[in-house]
């Protein structure tokens, strides 16, 4: 049905009933488990959260963060190394990159266009499987020069494999 899930009567799952949920659920082939924006595991049928431990932060967005705020050009390449796989695929509204090189290059480029800027993430990091999203914010002189968020797949050892960016909020919904 879904790559990697399968759907099984939860009475089928121990920690699911200990919990008093009865309704069908999702169990997953993978070691991550669904998260909430504030970093809870959920049970979706009855709700019931879970906090997730900070390992499950994936360091490779902290590297790649880095990278966006290095001032010294020269040490780009050396956080993007630590945080994308080799097979990056890096894709916003302005640009699509592939591999190391074009999103280094990238970096380098919109750093000539936003010299001084501060990059950082606007909320928690949300993650189920290999599949994280986060908000972020760029900001210069403590300005708020544009809001987005992405959405990042990562590899099996937890490298940046795939970033899909998005400029600004999310539209209003027209009725």
């Amino acid at each position: 049905m879904f790559a990697g899930l399968d759907v099984l009567p939860l009475e089928q799952f121990e920690d699911a009933a200990a919990v008093g949920c009865n309704r069908i659920t999702l169990r997953c082939e993978y070691t991550h488990p669904s998260t909430t924006p504030g970093g809870r595991s959920v049970c979706f049928p009855c709700q019931e959260f879970q906090e997730i431990p900070m390992s499950q932060h994936p360091e490779s967005l902290d590297h790649m963060l880095a990278a966006w705020n290095e001032r010294d050009p020269a040490r780009v390449r050396a956080h993007l190394e630590k945080a994308l796989s080799p097979e990056v695929v890096f894709i916003d509204p302005s640009i699509v990159t592939r591999g190391i090189d074009e999103f280094e290059a990238n970096v380098h480029e919109v750093h000539g266009r936003l010299p001084g800027a501060d990059y950082s993430h606007a909320s928690a990091i949300d993650r189920h499987h290999d599949v994280v999203r986060y908000a972020w914010e760029i900001r210069r002189d403590g300005e708020l020069v544009m809001p987005g968020f992405d959405v990042t797949e990562l590899d099996e050892e937890g490298r940046v494999l795939r970033v899909l960016g998005f400029f600004g909020p999310l539209p209003e919904k027209e009725d």
